[in-house]
């Protein structure tokens, strides 16, 4: 049995694509219809512009996909996403290959540059790539997954079986493939081992150093940059609760820093424990120990994955976390909360106890203070007289002092050669949300606080158009939290104007823009929910016009040709056979045999390259536009035209017999002929 046609063999891998992709309802229509093509006696004679049309629609598939993924936040796992999704964009060209009952395509159907140069013979039977695709497209969501390492192993075990080479060697085959698969199979949960320990390593490696690129771990501030932060309105997260949330101050924190050094705040001892969900697999306790204080506020906010780790915004004292469906979630001491292989969308809930959180008691980084910036605490500390007070007043005092006292600005301008944090204390008294956060951190350090650098957004503005808060891209802010009477509370030093100030700076067409976001995070949950009941079935709300689409213009284009007459009165088709099949079927009777796909004009240059002697082709190649017009527009077909060329078929095929009678009568066949 032909290796390419092993029964059953492209359904099954379709199906453990499916499986594995959450995308199987797609999965199983391809295959029934990969089936349904392999076994129809219908074949479709497809020119070879037919062929380049359908290649081209899996391309625009493809970059239509792409763009989708970039526009909806996904820009960082497009190409896994793209991996993923690669049996659904290369169906078509598959699927045509099966209806057509072509055993290979030609190459220039896969690659436009190869369209010009013309038929070089070079094929590419489409079958066993298309299977390996949906291996490797299976392996985005489950690499890991024992259960995705047996189901591969048994689908490339099925296929060296059908090379002949398991049958003949069975006995020392079948071992050296079980032992090979196992070896894989622990090789690659040792990289991924070694990958978290090097990752750990490196990180610890650079907190010494007091650098790091990793989110988690380091926050790059622009505290003594000069110039304008600017911010984007882009909407990152939506939020619903109980209550006006804004006037609650709410902040959604995604991470937490412990040392400062050269204007860079860094994550001491980063590690992330694994949280174990309960109940419906969807909840998440965040804390081991239950805290002594119940939560009785709650969210429901709404984010998007766009990457293979994300950081989720939470409450400062979040203490559970609901309808949460990811694989992995993961906590640090810091707070920072961290997600893998979740949906593109989720909306999750979150119980927690507003601005006070009584996980992680403090350490002795909770403490540290540059030594180069020590006589300028101790110099605000004596002139503003916050010693003898207890924590929470000094906290008080502080966000007093800057609330009355300094400005809040987006221009970054520190004098070369000074100090930017006491320039911002003492002289220019104006800065952003980093330079309140970061002083005051430092501030109730030097007062024996322990206190942390805190990120993440504000909720501050609700939009009457989704019926919830939003928060944009420019709501990122900073703060401090510090340890007192046995909780970390959060305290927001920054003017509260600044939201005020950001807010004025929004493009007149933001409220465009908000729209054009609405109206994407509705349909990706339209999607997300149809995949939700059926594997993502929402794919085929995509694919069936597109395929509808094709399968109209091949009906139409076969009707056009059975049911049009021309003014001859002659049906196309059989003024196609009037015209050019004499042709057609005198260079088959002469052996000269015309390749899957090749059109004629292709086939009569190669006839005259390799049989240069052949009678007279040059001379029919004028037909060609008036046979294509006949095939595909016979509506602009012209009765002379028509006759013209029938004349002229006529005189070849006549001139074609009297030069073979001739051979004949000398016992010799004319050249070229086989």
């Amino acid at each position: 049995m032909p290796l390419a046609r092993l029964p059953g063999l492209l359904s099954l891998a379709l199906l453990f694509w499916g499986w594995h992709a959450t995308l199987l309802v797609p999965a199983l229509a391809l295959a029934g219809l990969f089936e349904l093509a392999q076994r129809s006696r219908w074949q479709w004679q497809f020119e070879r512009s037919e062929l380049h049309r359908i290649a081209d629609l899996s391309t625009l598939l493809l970059v239509g996909a792409a763009i989708y993924l970039y526009l909806n936040g996904a820009a960082t796992r497009l190409v896994f996403t793209l991996l993923e999704w690669g049996p659904l964009i290369l169906a078509p060209l598959l699927f045509a290959q099966f209806l057509a009952g072509l055993p290979a395509l030609p190459l220039s159907t896969l690659f436009y540059s190869l369209r010009r140069r013309g038929d070089d013979g070079r094929r590419l039977d489409l079958y066993l790539p298309y299977i390996a695709l949906c291996l490797l497209a299976a392996s985005v969501s489950a690499a890991q997954g024992l259960a995705y390492w047996v189901g591969a192993v048994l689908l490339l075990g099925w296929i060296l079986w059908g090379l002949g080479g398991l049958a003949r060697h069975r006995r020392t085959a079948l071992p050296l493939l079980c032992l090979a698969a196992a070896l894989g199979y622990l090789g690659q949960l040792g990289i991924v081992r070694l990958h978290a320990h090097l990752e750990e390593a490196v990180v610890a490696w650079l907190s010494d150093y007091f650098t790091s690129s990793m989110d988690p771990y380091h926050s790059t501030t622009r505290i003594g940059e000069v110039g304008e932060l600017k911010l984007s309105g882009a909407i990152r997260y939506r939020v619903r609760g109980e209550g006006d949330l804004a006037a609650q101050g709410l902040l959604l924190r995604r991470s937490s820093y412990t040392l400062y050094r050269d204007g860079n705040w860094v994550a001491d001892g980063p590690q992330f424990n694994l949280l174990i969900p309960y109940g419906d697999g969807m909840s998440w306790r965040v804390e081991r120990e239950p805290p002594p204080v119940v939560a009785d506020h709650n969210l429901v906010i709404t984010a998007r994955m766009g990457s293979d780790r994300v950081l989720l915004p939470a409450p400062s004292g979040a203490q559970t976390l609901r309808n949460l469906p990811v694989g992995v979630l993961e906590h640090n001491r810091l707070g920072a909360l961290r997600a893998e292989q979740g949906p593109a969308l989720i909306d999750y809930g979150v119980s927690y106890t507003p601005r006070t959180a009584y996980a992680s008691p403090p350490q002795a980084s909770d403490l540290d203070r540059p030594e180069v910036l020590q006589p300028t605490l101790e110099r605000f500390v004596r002139e503003q007289q916050l010693a003898g007070l207890t924590p929470v007043q000094q906290a008080t005092r502080i966000a007093f002092l800057f609330a009355t006292d300094y400005h809040y600005t987006l221009d970054l301008q520190t004098p070369e050669g000074r100090e930017p944090l006491a320039y911002f204390l003492f002289e220019r008294r104006a800065g952003h949300c980093e330079y309140y956060a970061t002083a005051t951190t430092l501030l109730l350090r030097q007062l024996g606080i322990p206190a942390r650098y805190a990120v993440g957004y504000a909720v501050q503005e609700e939009s009457a158009l989704e019926g919830s808060y939003i928060v944009r891209a420019r709501h990122a802010h900073a703060w401090s939290e510090y340890w007192a009477e046995g909780a970390w509370h959060t305290l927001d030093t920054t003017p509260s104007v600044w939201l005020d100030y950001e807010a004025s700076r929004d493009p007149w067409l933001q409220p465009l823009w908000d729209l054009f976001s609405y109206l994407g995070e509705r349909f990706t949950r339209f999607g997300q929910s149809s995949g939700e009941e059926g594997g993502r079935s929402a794919w085929l709300w995509w694919l069936l016009p597109l395929g509808l689409l094709l399968a109209w213009r091949l009906l139409r284009q076969r009707r056009a040709q059975r049911d049009v007459t021309t003014a001859s009165g002659v049906s196309p088709g059989a003024e196609s056979m009037a015209l050019l099949t004499p042709v057609i079927e005198q260079l088959q009777a002469d052996g000269l045999v015309r390749l899957p796909g090749e059109t004629l004009g292709r086939w009569w240059a190669r006839i005259e390259r390799e049989q240069p002697g052949y009678y007279g082709l040059e001379g029919l190649r004028s037909l060609l536009p008036l046979h294509y017009r006949q095939r595909f527009l016979p509506e602009r077909l012209e009765l002379d035209q028509l006759r013209e060329g029938q004349a002229r078929v006529a005189e070849w095929c006549a001139g074609r017999r009297a030069r073979y009678s001739e051979a004949e009568n000398a016992q010799v066949k004319p050249s070229g002929v086989a």
